[in-house]
């Protein structure tokens, strides 16, 4: 059971961040445009 839960707090750790990256990259579209 630990092993599932960690994999699960790696892949939303991983997710999170590639989350975050994408909405920096919008951020830096939107801000280009402008």
């Amino acid at each position: 059971m630990q092993k599932v839960k960690e994999n699960c707090i790696n892949t939303l750790y991983f997710w999170c961040k590639e989350e975050a990256i994408y909405e920096v990259d919008q951020l830096l579209d939107f801000l280009g445009s402008l």
